[in-house]
């Protein structure tokens, strides 16, 4: 059976990757920032200022 090539952007395949890609870089941001209060408390806390 032949393997169909990559035909760009508008390839299914590379469509629902880029998709995937997005979503687990948006969740990881949505992380980092929901995480930021939590650490600037306990880094300023740490070092005397609060």
């Amino acid at each position: 059976m032949e393997e169909v090539k990559c035909q760009g952007p508008e390839c299914p395949d590379c469509q629902k990757r880029n998709e995937e890609t997005r979503q687990s870089e948006e969740l990881g941001l949505a992380i980092l920032v929901a995480l930021m209060p939590l650490l600037s408390i306990t880094f300023f806390g740490n070092i005397g200022l609060l």
